[in-house]
């Protein structure tokens, strides 16, 4: 085998409603120099003309590329393992339908593993700019107001680099539990046993959506979607470690701390202040908004909505 077959890459992309970011991500991809790769979109029962933007921005290419079609959702786990199976390549790049790339992201993500046999998955740094915060509907601004500025690193989905005969070790992502969260984790955990992962230098941009019709009910369908997982996780012990537990359900654990007798008090002060820090820029930079004064409710509801799916997701030993 020569090295260009064992480097060969195949970057898959599952959309499922991204009318408003795909285009910009395509495009971001096709813009990426010093690695050549196939392109898997999996077009996941949409709902708008997702499909037919992901047509007019593949034709004409020259980057090898397939668009597998689900008339109805099947969910993130499923569109990757079907990615997976459809190709024979040997590094598999997962990519989120509202991400945009850095010109050098592709190399900077995939290098270490092809140089190094022993690294099974590579991460990212995602950035949050202010200015694609600044064009956010209000709830929109909300939601996502603690993470602007700041550069995280991770390995998410939404920008990640596997090896792919560790992925088929381990069974591939795990689309019984998980349908649209959680399944990077539990994946991420299993792989750690058989290699190193690492987070590389290969940085995004994490857009979300960018259209003007988020919601409240956006806001609380999100929250409620992540807790179910991190519930759903930790029942198949995938949280481990105190500290991890209290970062990953410190919300669920403030909600509880009003039952607990000697610390209602401390626990009332504690929301009140997370009420008004949590989203202070919104506070910050809205407070001409009207509807800034029923954000500090919408961020209590917020951790009743954590408590609730995070019970469910564990009671039931999945999300979705």
């Amino acid at each position: 085998m020569s090295k260009i077959q064992r480097a060969r890459t195949t970057v898959i992309i599952p959309v499922h409603n991204g009318a408003t970011t795909i285009r910009q991500t395509i495009r971001s991809l096709l813009k990426q120099k010093g690695r050549d790769f196939d392109l898997i979109v999996i077009e996941d029962g949409s709902k708008d003309n997702s499909l037919q933007l992901i047509k007019e921005v593949l034709r004409k290419v020259s980057v090898s590329y397939r668009i597998i079609h689900n008339q109805n959702a099947k969910g993130l786990a499923r569109a990757y393992n079907d990615g997976i199976r459809a190709t024979s390549a040997n590094f598999i790049v997962t990519l989120h339908q509202d991400v945009i790339l850095n010109v050098d992201a592709l190399v900077k993500l995939t290098q270490p593993a092809i140089s190094d046999a022993g690294v099974v998955a590579c991460g990212h740094i995602v950035c949050h700019p202010l200015e694609v915060w600044k064009n956010y509907p209000f709830w929109q601004k909300c939601y996502f107001s603690r993470l602007v500025g700041k550069k995280i690193g991770g390995l998410d989905g939404k920008f990640d680099c596997f090896r792919r005969q560790t992925l088929e070790r381990v069974g591939l992502f795990d689309e019984t539990t998980f349908f649209s969260g959680g399944e990077h984790q539990a994946i991420v955990n299993r792989l750690g046993k058989l290699g190193k992962v690492i987070i590389t230098k290969a940085e995004i941009i994490h857009v979300h959506r960018m259209d003007q019709e988020f919601s409240i009910a956006d806001m609380l369908q999100k929250q409620a979607q992540y807790s179910e997982a991190q519930g759903a996780l930790l029942r198949h012990g995938e949280v481990v470690g105190i500290v991890n537990f209290g970062l990953t359900f410190f919300r669920e654990l403030l909600v509880i701390g009003l039952l607990v007798p000697y610390v209602q008090l401390a626990t009332v002060v504690a929301i009140g202040g997370y009420a008004l820090l949590y989203t202070k820029l919104v506070f910050l930079t809205q407070y001409r908004n009207p509807r800034i004064l029923l954000l500090p409710l919408v961020n209590i509801a917020l951790l009743f909505v954590s408590l609730l799916f995070s019970a469910k997701g564990f009671l039931y030993g999945k999300q979705g």
